[in-house]
C-alpha cells in the first residue's frame, strides 16, 4: 500500500497521479464521514475535491494506492461470452482460451 508517509518517490507521485484522474465525485467522498457514522448534512467536503481556484487538492491520508502483483488473471467478457485465463510464471504469461 502506498499511503501518504511512503517515502519512495516514484510511488508517491503514482499515488498522486491516481488521485488526479478521479472523477470529481470519487475524490468527494474521501471527505464524507466515516461509514455507518450519523449523517451530517451540513458536513461540508470540498466540491470535486478542488480549491477554490478549481486546482485539484492533495489526497488526503485516506487515500492509499494499492499495487498488485496477480499471478493468473480469469476474463470473461459478457457481450460475446469471450473467456481467457491468462497464467504468469517466471516472468512469462501464457494465455489460454476457454468456453465461458
Amino acid at each position: 500500500l502506498v499511503g501518504a508517509d511512503c517515502s519512495d518517490t516514484t510511488l508517491a507521485e503514482a499515488r498522486v497521479q491516481q488521485w488526479g484522474i478521479l472523477s470529481d465525485a470519487a475524490r468527494e467522498q474521501y471527505w464524507w464521514r466515516p461509514g455507518g457514522t450519523p449523517f451530517e448534512p451540513q458536513t461540508l467536503s470540498p466540491v470535486g475535491g478542488r480549491d477554490d481556484a478549481g486546482n485539484v487538492l492533495r489526497p488526503p491520508d485516506t487515500f492509499l494506492l494499492m499495487l498488485l502483483w496477480p499471478k493468473r488473471v480469469d476474463y470473461l467478457r459478457l457481450t460475446d461470452n469471450y473467456r481467457q485465463v491468462d497464467t504468469e510464471e517466471d516472468g512469462c504469461w501464457t494465455p489460454v482460451r476457454l468456453n465461458p
